[in-house]
């Protein structure tokens, strides 16, 4: 499970006006068959558009207000609570039916929400005047950004932002989903904290993947120029040894030593529960 979060899960009435408006930009009919019908670059491009209609105008009238919240005003696609298929929210179908669980691997990018904020400016619109107008847009307490700053003196207004976004959409689900899948099934929990060579993206949404893959030659767009290779070596291998015997060669995750695996350079490194303190103010000030 790589960058997800298992407390996501949109409302199916919701659903449908996403749908709706990605039909009516296709200009078809909002149906499985006919959406079926078109190629990956029309859907990518469609969703595109969406996305940024979403992010100008984040009206919960319009996008459903179980799309708005889970997704942030950001993402307008993830899993439908459809009472088959998802049931309900993962981490709680899951902490219900231990029985489901499988082993796992879970984890998530030091910051995944500069992917989302970088590239389309909102990132430049964050000063230390505008950080607590946007964090309470964002539905969470301006006063958490006292802890993000403390344990980042250096940290940047816009840095301190994506750093909470990046807890509140991506790593806290991704640990509540690792802790209940771990009362059943051996898991394993990484962060991929290499920044990428692109300006200002850091460790962004989906850098990871091509490390996983071994596929550093096709990526430049994403990891710059100079990937490391023996970074993309240690992860690969990592990965096809977890699906070969189940370890991937770093402990498992308990609950009690919440064990996560940093891969960085010059040197990957098994840490307990990194940014504990982060973690909890942000839980404290949205609960």
């Amino acid at each position: 499970m790589q960058s997800g979060n298992g407390a996501v899960g949109a409302d199916p009435q919701d659903a449908r006006l996403v749908a709706a408006a990605l039909a009516a930009e296709l200009d078809i009919a909002p149906t499985a068959a006919a959406f079926g019908e078109l190629g990956p670059d029309q859907l990518r491009t469609t969703q595109n558009a969406v996305a940024l209609a979403m992010m100008t105008d984040p009206d919960p009238r319009r996008w459903g207000a179980s799309v708005i919240q889970q997704g942030m005003g950001i993402m307008s696609l993830f899993p439908v609570i459809d009472d088959d298929i998802v049931p309900g929210a993962p981490t709680e179908v899951l902490a219900a039916h231990p029985e489901r669980a499988v082993p796992l691997i879970a984890g998530t990018t030091a910051d995944e929400f500069r992917f989302f904020t970088v590239p389309t400016g909102i990132t430049a619109a964050v000063t230390a005047d505008t950080l607590p107008l946007v964090l309470t847009r964002y539905g969470i307490d301006p006063a958490v950004a006292r802890t993000y700053s403390t344990h980042r003196p250096d940290a940047t207004p816009a840095e301190i932002f994506n750093a909470i976004l990046t807890d509140w959409c991506f790593r806290a689900g991704t640990v509540d989903f690792a802790t209940a899948n771990a009362a059943a099934a051996p898991t394993h929990m990484y962060e991929f904290a290499w920044p990428t060579g692109l300006p200002d993206l850091g460790a962004c949404h989906v850098l990871e993947v091509p490390f996983v893959f071994d596929v550093l030659a096709d990526a430049h767009s994403i990891t710059g120029p100079n990937p490391p290779q023996a970074l993309a070596d240690e992860i690969h291998t990592a990965w096809v040894r977890f699906a070969t015997d189940g370890d991937p060669g770093w402990p498992a995750f308990e609950p009690d030593t919440k064990l996560v695996r940093l891969f960085d350079t010059p040197e990957s490194s098994t840490v307990a529960d990194p940014r504990a303190a982060e973690l909890d103010a942000l839980r404290q000030t949205i609960a």
